[in-house]
Parts: structure tokens; C-alpha cells; sequence
């Protein structure tokens, strides 16, 4: 993993996309300075299979001030396409770049500027690529109170509007609104996945179906399904393309809440949902505010055959920026191999994530907005791997309360010593040594446990069979 790498970037967040087929990519954001245009700087994969920025200086994507940008990267046209909140007149907006493998710069702004849905006050923009030409933005639109879509397509020489509509249902005011819209897109289905957070609060999903091309696109959404009583928030939706089910991970609003998953079953214009899956025991945070929040991300990673989540977890004032793989197994997932990638009290705000598509080191880049280093945007690369751990029955006799390294001594506390230095337990709760090194709260053959005094300690329990 390399150390953090900074640029200019203001409160309003950073974006990243990656071309698998030009093998370069790009980091849109608000500036950090002046009139906080929608900036960008390419970056390129160096011999290490690392993401590298060759060029210091900024390119403008478009010359006023923006907020919240997304992107993704249009696998057809080869395009980088970007949604964000245009300050000016509060309304979301998309625009584009031109991916090229070589040159003085790899991405290189079009100018070109659309309107999604109509000239209404809007926020949180969103953007999925829909293949076949096809590209689906969404955004919460102040003017209905719910959350309208917007599609687009590609001319030859810049993009073009072509049908838009309402994904949500139940929006009438501002005080009872849709909100919280997120898209997906299955490949295999052909089909696009909608999710929101309707004015109950409940948290709906619905299947979408394309119909026409070029400016006849057009799309039809199935009726509603819930999979959430919660009020969701910071939603993602990730496709697994070994066992095509759809995967919704999300937060309860405004609670002092974990993450929570779910795995879908696509079936026609509908989808069912399995049991919902706590991602991690420590509680997420999220600012409830769009403009600076805590944004999540979760993606597919094809060689492992992973879905990956990076978020930022809490135990009381110290931040800790986390990534977790979670495993499909019929209509459930599990989750393992927890990372942390920044320092305990390090807070980056809008994390943004992309796979790199390296089948040989399962490599990502992490991008966000780092709190601790005057609010600069940060980026690193991340080789993935799979579980790794010895953990078996009666090899785990108890906890080390310092960093040990490996063929080094120290000391291990056993029986009716204190753990310290965990993080994100609930007092009075055991917590097992899981098969893949971590605490969990589900029986495991292995010896020790450790029955929670606080949230970052407890007594150690040895259990002998």
C-alpha cells in the first residue's frame, strides 16, 4: 500500500475513475481554493501496478463552483462521465472527458454541460454506466420531493438527453421526501437496480428495464420492494458477478448504528431479499449532512471474487477508515478481512474507491478528503488478498496488548488478564476468535474469547475442549 498522496481539494468531496481499457483514470473534486471549480488530475498505473500521477497541475472541468461530484467510467464510449451539484443555481449536472492511454494528459474536459431531470433545485447526484451506450443518472429533486432519473448517450462527438422520469413513489413535501438515491447496473440481467429511502422512512429498491437506443432510450421501473424498515443513508449497491446477486449495504440515519447488508435475487422486473448481515460491530459515521458527509463506497473485485466496503467507523472520538470482503453464499454474505488504512482519530470524508481490474494483486485506489491534513484530498493504492490466518482449535490461548512482530518475543496475556487496544465492542458481550483472526460474536472452536468490560477492552476468557 503506498503512503498517502495529497492534492487541492475543498469540503465538497472527491470522486475517482479508472478506463480498463486505456488503464488510467481520474480524480474529480471541488477546489480547494477560489471559486471551488470541478477540478481534475489523471493518473496512470506505474510498473509496480500503482496508481501515479505524472502531472502536477489541475485541469477544470468546468469553471464554477461545484459540490458533491461522482463519476464513473462509460465502458462503451470510453468516456469519463461526472455528475455534480451546481452551486450557482443548485441544480445537478453532468459532464464528460475524453480517456486517452497516452499523451500530455490522459483526461481531457470536454466543456460540455447537461441538465439531469429538469431546472429544479436538486442534490446528491448520481451516475452509473448502463453499458450499450446507455449511461443513468439519478438526483433528489427539490422540485417533486423525490428522486428522478435522467438518461443519456453518446452522439459521436458529445452527449446527448434522452428520456428521464421518477424512480421514487412517495415523495410530497419537504418535510416527506425521497431521498438517499442510489443505481447500480447487473450486466448478465441486462437490467438496472434503483434504491432510496422513501418518506416513511423505509428503504426501497426497484429493477429498471432499458427499451430504444441513442435518443429513444428509455427505461421502465418494476413496482417497489423494501429492504430496509430503516431510514437508509450513505446507500451502495454492488453487483457480485460470480453468483449475480445484487448486494445493498447502508446505515440507519441519525442513529448510533453499525452498517447493515443484504443480498438480492433479481427475478424479471422484481427482486427478493434475503436476511439482513451486520458488515462490522463498529458504529459508522455519517454526518447526516450531503455536503461533507462520511460517504462509503462498495465495489466488485473479480479476482478475489469479493465485494469490497470501505467506510469510516467511530469508537467515541476516534475516527478509523476501514475496509471489509464480504462473501455471497446464496442469498446471505459474510464479511471478513477488516483493514484499517489510515491512522486511529485520521477522519477522511467522501470516500471514493475503484478497482483496478489487476487479476495478478487484486488492486484498488482509495481516495477521499482527509481531515487531518487541512481537509486535503488523499489517494492511495490498496492490494487486496484473501483471508490469511492459522486460527484453528486450541491454538489461540490469548490476546498480545502491544504490535508483535513476527519471529520476535513479547508478551501474551491469557486467563483472567485484560485485553486492550480492541475497538467497537459492546459491554457485557463475548466476543470469539473467529476462523479468519478476527472478533466475532458467533461460537468458534478456537480457545479464547474475551467478555467485553467497554469498547476497547475485556477479560479473557480460555475455553478448553
Amino acid at each position: 500500500m503506498l503512503a498517502p498522496s495529497p492534492f487541492e481539494v475543498d469540503n465538497k468531496g472527491v470522486t475517482v475513475m479508472f478506463s480498463t481499457t486505456s488503464n488510467v483514470g481520474g480524480f474529480f473534486y471541488s477546489e480547494n481554493a477560489g471559486s471551488q471549480r470541478l477540478m481534475a488530475q489523471d493518473y496512470n498505473i506505474n510498473s509496480s501496478g500503482n496508481a501515479n500521477r505524472p502531472f502536477s497541475a489541475e485541469i477544470q472541468m468546468q469553471p464554477h463552483r461545484c459540490e458533491n461530484p461522482k463519476a464513473c467510467w462509460d465502458s462503451h464510449n470510453n468516456k469519463a462521465c461526472i455528475v455534480y451539484r451546481r452551486d450557482s443555481n443548485n441544480q445537478s449536472k453532468m459532464t464528460f472527458a475524453s480517456v486517452t492511454p497516452a499523451g500530455s494528459r490522459y483526461i481531457l474536459a470536454s466543456g460540455q454541460e447537461l441538465t439531469i431531470y429538469a431546472n429544479a433545485t436538486s442534490y446528491e447526484p448520481r451516475v452509473c454506466d448502463c453499458k450499450s451506450n446507455r449511461i443513468l443518472a439519478i438526483t433528489n429533486n427539490e422540485s417533486n420531493w423525490k428522486v428522478v432519473y435522467q438518461l443519456f448517450y453518446y452522439t459521436g462527438s458529445q452527449y446527448a438527453a434522452a428520456n428521464s422520469g421518477i424512480l421514487s413513489d412517495s415523495g410530497s413535501s419537504s418535510s416527506s421526501r425521497d431521498r438517499s438515491g442510489q443505481i447500480a447496473y447487473h450486466t448478465a440481467e441486462g437490467k438496472a437496480i434503483g434504491c432510496y429511502t422513501n418518506s416513511a422512512p423505509d428503504g426501497k429498491c426497484k429493477i429498471g428495464t432499458f427499451s430504444g437506443s441513442g435518443a429513444t432510450t428509455n427505461i421502465s421501473w418494476g413496482s417497489e420492494v423494501q429492504f430496509t424498515g430503516d431510514d437508509a443513508h450513505n446507500i451502495q449497491i454492488v453487483v457480485d458477478d460470480n453468483s449475480g446477486k445484487v448486494v445493498i449495504i447502508w446505515k440507519n440515519l441519525g442513529s448510533a448504528s453499525v452498517y447493515k447488508s443484504i443480498v438480492g435475487t433479481i427475478s424479471g422486473t422484481s427482486i427478493s431479499f434475503g436476511s439482513v448481515v451486520t458488515v462490522d460491530t463498529e458504529t459508522g459515521v455519517d454526518s447526516g449532512d450531503w455536503r461533507t458527509p462520511f460517504h462509503t463506497k462498495a465495489f466488485y473485485n473479480p479476482s478475489l471474487q469479493k465485494i469490497v466496503f470501505v467506510w469510516v467507523s467511530t469508537d467515541g472520538s476516534n475516527y478509523r477508515t476501514n475496509s471489509k470482503q464480504g462473501t455471497v453464499s446464496g442469498t446471505s454474505i459474510s464479511w471478513a478481512n477488516k483493514f484499517r488504512h489510515y491512522a486511529v482519530g485520521v477522519g477522511i470524508r467522501s470516500l471514493s474507491a475503484v478497482d483496478l481490474n489487476d487479476a495478478s494483486t487484486s488492486k484498488f485506489v482509495l481516495a477521499g478528503r482527509n481531515d487531518s491534513n487541512s481537509d486535503r484530498g488523499e489517494y492511495k493504492t490498496v492490494a487486496l488478498s484473501s483471508s490469511v490466518t492459522n486460527a484453528a482449535a486450541r491454538n489461540v490461548i490469548g490476546f498480545a496488548n502491544s504490535a508483535i512482530n513476527d519471529t520476535a518475543t513479547g508478551t501474551i496475556n491469557i486467563q483472567g488478564s485484560i485485553a486492550t487496544g480492541l475497538s467497537g465492542l459492546t459491554p457485557a458481550t463475548i466476543y470469539y476468535v473467529q476462523n479468519d483472526g478476527t472478533l466475532g460474536t458467533s461460537v468458534q472452536s478456537t480457545q479464547a474469547s474475551v467478555l467485553a468490560f467497554g469498547s476497547d477492552k475485556g477479560m479473557i476468557q480460555t475455553r478448553v475442549r
